[in-house]
């Protein structure tokens, strides 16, 4: 999936000078932000376009002409039953957020009700959603004339992928019953403060 022959080769092909292989890997570093909007996009699933028509995703790569740049090298030619393993990747991440928040709940004992972690859960999806809706919207545009301006994520796609696949993760973690460690940590912080708390004769 990296290939980095393909990379090199591109560079090599462009006959550049060591000024002119500067430049271009200095170019590379400008796009750096849209590229990693592009690659999140392609581990949430939908994928992203690199021209009118084209589609690059886990579940496929249908690709026309593709300009000579060296980094689009890593765009894969095929896809794989295991490239569809890439959707894990924001379900941990929500995953991840949700063992943070939980955390938080059990150390401070609060929204341990069911319907206040729903909600935070709710929360925290739709703000995934929004912030990757954002990105999709600044790393899509035009990167050359006819069929080339349209490349990017679609905004719709990506922004509902990405708030199911974090809300799966986050509720996996903040929907799930409380276990006996969590609640033996609270009932030893409450113990604790009341002794703190109880005059001294």
């Amino acid at each position: 999936m990296l290939r980095g022959g393909e990379v090199i080769a591109l560079f090599e092909a462009a006959r550049v000078d060591v000024l002119g292989a500067s430049m271009l890997t200095l170019a590379h570093l400008m796009y750096l932000p849209t590229l990693v909007v592009w690659s999140a996009s392609w581990l949430a699933g939908p994928g992203f376009a690199l021209g009118t028509g084209t589609a690059v995703s886990p579940a496929g790569t249908e690709l026309g002409v593709v300009p000579g740049i060296p980094v689009l090298g890593l765009v894969p030619e095929n896809s794989s039953m295991w490239m569809l393993v890439a959707v894990l990747v924001p379900i941990a991440c929500g995953a991840l957020a949700g063992w943070m928040v939980r955390s938080r709940l059990v150390w401070g004992r609060t929204g341990t009700g069911l319907w206040p972690r729903a909600a935070i859960t709710a929360g925290i999806s739709v703000v995934s959603a929004g912030v990757a809706a954002l990105a999709a919207v600044l790393a899509s545009g035009s990167i050359g004339p006819g069929r080339l301006a349209d490349a990017g994520p679609a905004v719709g796609p990506f922004a509902l992928a990405v708030g199911i696949e974090v809300l799966i993760g986050c509720g996996i973690l903040l929907l799930t019953p409380r276990h006996r460690d969590e609640l033996a940590e609270e009932r030893t912080d409450f113990w604790r403060e009341q002794a703190t708390a109880a005059p001294v004769d």
